[in-house]
């Protein structure tokens, strides 16, 4: 990716799927950071706004085969890479990127999940 690149997201992901703190004051190059937790203080998610767009071929290189999910109200759209979901017993860290009209990723949300029965 221009604006980042995978290994830096990897490691995000990374850090999200460990619930280390996640630094918003020091984000990658090129990147914004926001991380919103639930009311319990654990990760909801993390988004990674593009200073500049980037090519979704470039995710797929590195995440597997987008699909596209369905369009939000304000009219975005949004792709999934089913690959990082987690499976039945499973707890992973989903990536879904935020597109432009063009097609492109101006922003990629990890999203942590957790398919395990208490």
């Amino acid at each position: 990716m221009k604006s980042m690149n995978l290994d830096e997201l990897s490691t995000l992901r990374s850090l999200v799927h460990a619930g280390d703190p996640i630094a918003e004051d020091a984000p990658p190059a090129g990147t914004v950071v926001q991380v919103r937790r639930r009311a319990d203080g654990a990760i909801n998610h993390v988004r990674i706004g593009l200073v500049a767009p980037a090519e979704i071929n470039e995710l797929a290189g590195s995440f597997g085969s987008p699909r596209e999910l369905p369009r939000l109200p304000t009219g975005g759209r949004r792709v999934i890479f089913p690959a990082t979901q987690p499976g039945d017993g499973e707890r992973a860290v989903t990536v879904i990127a935020e597109l432009n009209r063009a097609g492109q990723v101006t922003a990629v949300v990890l999203r942590p999940d957790d398919f395990t029965i208490p």
